[in-house]
């Protein structure tokens, strides 16, 4: 067998959705990744390394929500143990929403401030037109 083998695997974690309670659904996912993996690449269960990554993209959303699909690249070596990983590893999520604000706000063209005219007051004449009406009832009184 050769020394290194390198796959690219789309695992659906769907039925972890279906078995059990929804507050192990994320352990599941975890277990359930191993157990593909490990099939998949003819390797031991134990032999088989989760990435913090795959690991951390599993547990976003909480315990109850894995997500259902996962995209990964396996990379077994001569010895046996397999390291999984994304396959996009290379690349932050968190780089790719800060370029995309960067790009939106180049493609803003930023207006110029237009300055407030002060607004001329007017004399009051009357506040409420009831108001003479008011004076001369309480004059009859």
């Amino acid at each position: 067998m050769a020394g290194e083998l390198e796959r690219i695997y789309t695992v659906n974690l769907g039925g972890v959705y279906v078995r059990g309670p929804r507050n192990t659904r994320a352990k599941r996912a975890v277990k359930e990744l191993r157990s593909f993996i490990a099939r998949h690449m003819k390797a031991s269960e134990e032999k088989v390394k989760i990435n913090n990554e795959v690991n951390s993209l599993l547990f976003a959303c909480g315990m109850k929500k894995p997500p259902r699909r996962l995209k990964l690249r396996a990379k077994k070596d001569g010895e046996g143990a397999v390291v999984v990983s994304l396959v996009n590893s290379t690349e932050k999520p968190e780089a790719k929403k800060e370029e995309k604000a960067k790009k939106e706000k180049k493609q803003k063209p930023s207006k110029p401030k237009q300055e407030k005219k002060p607004v001329e007051e007017k004399p009051k004449e009357k506040e409420n037109k009831n108001e003479g009406v008011q004076a001369e009832k309480n004059e009859l009184r």
